[in-house]
């Protein structure tokens, strides 16, 4: 059952250490808010264009409240890595976010400058600036204990002209840059509503899961898939584990399976050619638990075709789980009471080979489990079905395969600690409830979750 309040969650996805405090606790009237949002959206390669918004759209809540209560806002992001052709400026994004919350949202390019201090100094209650793209500066592409991104020209600035650190960044809590963990080194620091909704998921799949649980795991990166049922195993987190994408192509090979020379290839390729004797070990004493693709498609002169895993190996690239495997998981679906889902089943991009990821995503939405799916290819694949019925769409991705898997965040350990208290004058004068705290199992409610 979800635990009643986010304090025992958060004591429990980090460290023994005080709870964290929320926007509920502070008085923001009047205040500088330095918001960690996560801005960074997929771009068009060649127009540069934002192609989709969702992320952007997941921080309208926090932003709108803060705005209503007469905060001065200074919103901080990043967007991509240097080097790469979609890192580029937060222009665009301060347009986007000026669409979705219907007010004006200025936007400088400058990020601790003498420029954008100067705006931030000019801010009114009520409105909001957006700063230049975070990772513009070499400082916020580096990782470092908290301590010492604390002493970073970025923080040692922006904190001078701000009163608060609001993080609602859920998907970049697993780094320790500057942004993440120097801010609330030296800054009275809680967390906004988008990073709650976040933490109250983890805390219904990683400390109290409702039985029997189960996990459906695929997407293409194997060491997420690894960590992630090994933490499940160990802390007997789930009873059923779900293999697709290219976890199974590995587990497959692990059990005995021949799986033909162009997924040896393929594997070899991605540096996975020895990921089948990890595989191996989870599989150990554990093949009651983990549960493998009975049929596969692959890719026959253009074509889909659908084996049973018996007839391996084949000479083709295994595509997607096959039709009886969609089956044979949907069956076992059915009978969960909370389901995590994280990577598609093949290449949904492919309208040959979308079966999978489609089937299994609908079956989970449609089950009445408590569900939750993260990864940023899941999501992309939601868009593209229009899929509804999830009870919570995460917006992290590397960062809640961290925290379910029961790694630290230097970053949530930081805000919790609470180094620099919240002045007498900034407490709110009445705590009001928590937004949305709400959690349900009735389908009639995941219509809604899945947007935030």
């Amino acid at each position: 059952m979800l635990l009643k309040s986010i304090e025992s969650a958060a004591m429990a996805i980090v460290v023994n250490v005080p709870r964290h405090l929320t926007l509920d606790d502070v008085d923001v009237s009047g205040r500088t808010v330095l918001v960690r949002c996560d801005l960074n959206v997929p771009v068009d390669k060649q127009t540069k264009q934002i192609k989709e918004t969702f992320k952007i759209e997941a921080h309208r809540e926090t932003l709108d409240e803060l705005a209503e209560r007469g905060a001065k806002v200074v919103v901080i992001s990043h967007q991509s890595r240097l080097g790469k052709t979609d890192c580029i400026s937060l222009k665009p994004h301060a347009e986007v976010l000026s669409r979705i919350l219907e007010r004006e949202v200025k936007f400088v390019d400058d990020i601790f400058g003498e420029r954008a201090k100067s705006m931030i100094r000019s801010l009114q209650p009520g409105e909001m600036l957006v700063l230049e793209n975070l990772r513009f500066h070499e400082e916020e592409n580096t990782e470092a204990e908290p301590h010492r991104q604390a002493k970073t020209r970025m923080v040692q600035e922006l904190s001078s002209v701000c009163d608060i650190y609001v993080c609602d960044a859920f998907a970049c809590t697993h780094r320790a840059q500057p942004s993440m963990a120097g801010f609330p080194y030296v800054m009275p620091s809680v967390v906004a509503r988008l990073m709650e909704k976040e933490l109250r998921a983890v805390e219904q799949i990683n400390i109290n899961p409702k039985p029997p649980a189960g996990f459906v795991l695929g997407g293409a990166k194997l060491e997420d898939a690894f960590m992630m049922i090994e933490h499940a195993l160990k802390k007997q987190l789930a009873d059923y584990i779900m293999i697709t994408g290219v976890p199974a192509i590995a587990f497959l090979k692990a059990k005995g399976y021949d799986i033909g020379k162009p997924n040896e290839e393929f594997l070899a390729k991605n540096g996975y050619g020895e990921a089948y004797k990890e595989a191996a070990k989870l599989l150990k004493g554990n093949e009651d638990r983990i549960y493998l693709p009975v049929d596969l498609a692959i890719e026959k002169d253009g074509q889909r075709v659908e084996i049973d895993v018996d007839e391996l190996p084949i000479n083709y690239p295994i595509k997607d789980i096959g039709s009886k495997t969609v089956e044979e998981f949907t069956r076992i679906i059915d009978t969960l009471k909370t389901v995590f889902c994280n990577g598609p089943s093949g290449v949904f991009e492919d309208p040959k080979f979308e079966y999978g990821t489609k089937g299994l995503f609908i079956a989970i939405a449609k089950s009445p489990a408590y569900s939750i799916i993260g990864g940023g290819d899941s999501t992309a694949a939601l868009r593209k079905f229009s899929i509804e019925g999830f009870d919570h769409v995460s917006s992290g991705g590397g960062a809640l395969l961290h925290i379910l898997a029961g790694k630290e965040s230097a970053a949530l350990k930081e805000i919790m600690a609470q180094r620099v208290p919240i002045p007498e004058h900034m407490r709110a004068k009445k705590s009001a409830p928590v937004k949305n705290s709400k959690t349900t199992n009735q389908k009639t409610a995941k219509k809604v979750a899945v947007k935030y």
